[in-house]
């Protein structure tokens, strides 16, 4: 990240005879170079570290440079090349010098490297606040409009001792009445030269450095950073503005109350989808805007549309208007390259209801979709959007509507056979049919499993296999003929059923994945 001199300073203990320029301008300084006479040591950015003896008759100055020596005649030498910087003591090491100031830059990266993952991540509001506190070694919180606690950072908190830190925690909201608030909820500066944030030197309390987000002319939240051990002051203003610049996506995404609520839970969702982790507090605010809460039941609809179609923005709403009879309990937005429908509550019970109008839609524009599970927390919906896009990763020809039920024991299979070999689990009833089905072009393992699926019900599996109750019995007597076996010990039962399902799923081929007989669904083949 950039620095200017200031910060650079703050950091150094060495003692300065001359401080040319203004060392609290913006930030744009991104590392240090020795200066090398002759060659062209001229690039805008770099602050160089020279000899005064390396200096005195050179041409052309640097912008920016730190000359040990040299005195007044150096000062004099900075200001006709009109360069800024600093002239030390003769005494000063400049090799030790440039490896302290190498050592800032680092320390700075080093920080908002942990700020961005923090954000990346999608970590809790504290979380990221406390690497806020790293770059000023001071404490942050976070504001709403009306300066209500949103949030603050675990280190560098105030002690017990400080009476309006510990008001403020208590009420959940600033106690500071006497804050100028006409400077902390000023517009930001349109000026370049001067930074946005606010520095507070108020009497009989710390100082304070503030700043604002805003939504148009609308204040969304204020940041502020208060001095503990490290005294802050002006010049660590234009730190503070770097920090807010970083951060304002977040606070925009978590905070904007302004936006539209169905746009801005839009945006909401697919930032949970973007990230592992989701701010419990952020997820909260957002859901109650929609009467929603974090515990309610989900469903999550895929629809995935010809190349040409993606990004239609009418479409989003078509797909929306399927479910307009749930209109409060249905959003759909655009994520990856799928149109999402995300169902709540009520929406989830009256799926079924909505299918055809569904399939008609998916006709019209040729598209497909897939349906994942019910879930009833929303802190999984990265999970179950996973799990719902499942039919389109395995199968080569999906259906007009794919459930994610019907693939749950192909991909469970397909997962836990990269991790070892099924096949080595499977009961030896299930691998000795498998073995007589190959060499006789029977079929006796899908009928075992179909009549365990259906709890050795003769009637419901010979439906299910399309034929003659007597032409089953028929089946199962040559089955016990191949290899004997105890179906009425109901873990030999369940451990060849899991076995037959493992077989058959194993030796299917891509372009057949979806299981016909897994007795989830049963009316998957009616909407299919």
């Amino acid at each position: 990240m950039k620095l200017n001199v200031r910060l650079i300073l703050d950091s150094l203990n060495y003692p300065i005879d001359h401080i040319i320029g203004n060392p609290d301008k913006q930030m744009d300084i991104y590392d240090v170079y020795p200066f090398v006479p002759d060659h062209a040591c001229t690039q805008g950015c770099i602050l160089y570290v020279a000899t005064w003896d390396k200096v005195r008759n050179v041409e052309v100055l640097p912008k920016y440079l730190i000359c040990i020596g040299g005195g007044s005649a150096a000062k004099k030498l900075f200001e006709k090349h009109s360069a800024e910087g600093v002239v030390l003591h003769e005494e000063s090491d400049v090799l030790l010098l440039q490896l302290e100031i190498q050592e800032i830059f680092t320390r700075y990266n080093t920080i908002e490297r942990e700020l961005l993952n923090a954000l990346i991540e999608n970590m809790p509001t504290h979380t990221i606040l406390n690497a806020c506190a790293m770059f000023l070694k001071c404490h942050v919180a976070l504001y709403s409009a009306d300066y209500s606690l949103l949030g603050y950072s675990d280190n560098f908190m105030p002690g017990e001792n400080e009476s309006m830190w510990q008001d403020t925690l208590k009420a959940n909201k600033s106690v500071m009445t006497h804050f100028p608030r006409d400077k902390v909820h000023a517009l930001p500066s349109k000026n370049n030269d001067l930074p946005k944030s606010t520095f507070l030197d108020i009497d009989n309390i710390p100082n304070h450095i503030s700043i604002g987000f805003d939504y148009g002319y609308s204040r969304v939240a204020t940041i502020v950073f208060c001095e503990i051990k490290k005294p802050i002051s002006e010049h660590h203003q234009w730190l503070v503005d770097y920090i807010a610049d970083i951060l304002h996506p977040m606070i925009m995404e978590r905070y904007n109350t302004f936006l539209d609520i169905r746009n801005f839970f839009r945006t909401s969702v697919s930032a949970a989808l973007r990230y592992l982790t989701i701010d419990s507090t952020f997820l909260q605010n957002n859901l109650v805007r929609l009467g929603w809460e974090k515990n309610d039941y989900y469903q999550i609809v895929l629809v995935k549309l010809p190349a040409a179609l993606q990004n239609v923005s009418h479409l989003l709403y078509n797909y929306e208007d399927v479910f307009a009879g749930s209109y409060s309990d249905c959003i759909a937005l655009y994520h990856e390259i799928y149109i999402l429908i995300l169902l709540h509550g009520n929406a989830c019970d009256q799926l079924t209801r909505h299918t055809a109008t569904l399939r008609k839609q998916l006709v019209m524009d040729k598209g497909v979709c897939s349906i994942g599970m019910r879930f009833c927390d929303f802190t999984e919906i990265k999970m179950q959007y996973d799990l719902a896009n499942i039919p389109f990763r395995i199968s080569t020809k999906p259906r007009r509507i794919n459930y994610y039920s019907d693939y749950m024991t192909t991909h469970l299979i397909y997962e836990l056979s990269s991790c070892f070999p099924i096949r080595a689990t499977c009961h030896h009833v299930a691998i000795r049919i498998e073995e007589y089905d190959i060499a006789n072009g029977t079929n006796f393992l899908l009928t075992l499993e179909t009549y365990l699926m259906n709890n050795k019900s003769l009637m419901a599996a010979s439906e299910k296999l399309f034929i003659h109750r007597s032409t089953l019995t028929y089946r199962l007597k040559c089955i016990e003929k191949i290899v004997p076996m105890n179906l009425d010990d109901p873990c030999q039962r369940f451990h060849i059923l899991l076995s037959c399902v493992a077989l058959r799923i194993l030796d299917k081929s891509e372009n057949d994945l979806s299981p016909k007989s897994s007795g989830s669904h049963n009316d998957a083949s009616k909407h299919a």
